[in-house]
């Protein structure tokens, strides 16, 4: 009730959802006492409380079917409303205002699970409670429409991350594993065409030609790569003994959108300390 007469006192419309929301059993009576593992979510009082102009606000608390009150897990609560739902975006709150590398200190902008889970779980800083955490997420984002991600932020935060598209604090996705090529025929010919044909900036201001672009690459060993959906497609020519080049970097608006440009980067770096990057001086991908 404190959070909902705050709320009402800034000018929010809020209401207090205490009940009819989670079922549960209990989890362990004899063990643990009153605290349950839910097993059914009724959304409709939350949608009624919108359809009135209020801001739901909900307890971890659920019933039995025999009606005894039962403490559940306010995250796990959390995520079974947004299996539910099915949301864009679920934001958790913390302090810190996001997930911090373990060894340099830095927040971690984007995890991108599909591409980094695996590998991130056995780094020796991601233990305790940022491992369950992250494992948590995952098995969350599992259920939920490839589209939906999670936000982590401070509460500071919550209007940057709600109302801008830069965003704040970590957020968490599905995403898409990444690929690297060393021929077209492995990605597809048709695919590549299509992409560079589409979106190539020599090609749509009439300076070139898909063939002219993929006879250009029989000059010196390449490699290609991206993200499966072809959000991004990036080209590396790297000629024996020379710095390699980039010749061409390819995202859609959703790559840009959605960062996908930075992972695709950020896998190229790793192959290449150097890299020349040749693009015309008005290609919008260019950073200003």
């Amino acid at each position: 009730m404190k959070l909902v007469n705050a709320l009402e006192k800034l000018g929010t419309r809020a209401r207090p959802i205490t009940s009819g929301v989670f079922t549960a059993d209990y989890l362990d009576k004899p063990k643990y006492g009153l605290v349950g593992k839910i097993t059914r979510v009724d959304k409709r009082p939350l949608e009624a409380s919108i359809r009135a102009g209020a801001l739901p606000i909900l307890t971890s608390l659920a019933e039995s079917p025999e009606g005894q009150i039962l403490n559940v897990n306010a995250d796990i609560a959390a995520g079974e409303l947004a299996k539910e739902l099915e949301p864009l975006k679920i934001v958790y709150l913390n302090e810190k205002g996001g997930l911090f590398h373990g060894v340099t200190g830095e927040k971690l902008d984007v995890i991108n699970l599909d591409e980094e889970y695996s590998e991130l779980m056995k780094q020796p800083w991601v233990k305790f409670g940022t491992k369950l955490k992250i494992r948590e997420i995952k098995e969350l984002l599992d259920h939920l429409p490839r589209s939906s991600s999670v936000a982590i932020i401070s509460a500071d935060s919550l209007q940057k991350e709600l109302f801008t598209d830069s965003g704040a604090g970590t957020l968490i996705r599905r995403g898409y594993k990444l690929f690297k090529a060393g021929s077209i025929e492995e990605i597809g010919a048709d695919r590549l065409r299509q992409v560079i044909h589409d979106r190539d900036p020599d090609i749509l201001a009439g300076l070139s030609s898909v063939a002219g672009v993929l006879s250009d690459l029989k000059r010196a060993p390449y490699t290609i790569y991206g993200d499966e959906p072809f959000d991004c497609v990036a080209i590396v020519q790297h000629p024996e003994g020379e710095t390699p080049v980039m010749t061409k970097l390819l995202p859609s608006k959703n790559g840009i959108m959605n960062n996908i440009t930075d992972n695709v980067f950020n896998s190229i770096r790793k192959d290449h300390k150097r890299l020349f990057w040749t693009a015309r001086a008005d290609d919008e991908n260019r950073s200003p």
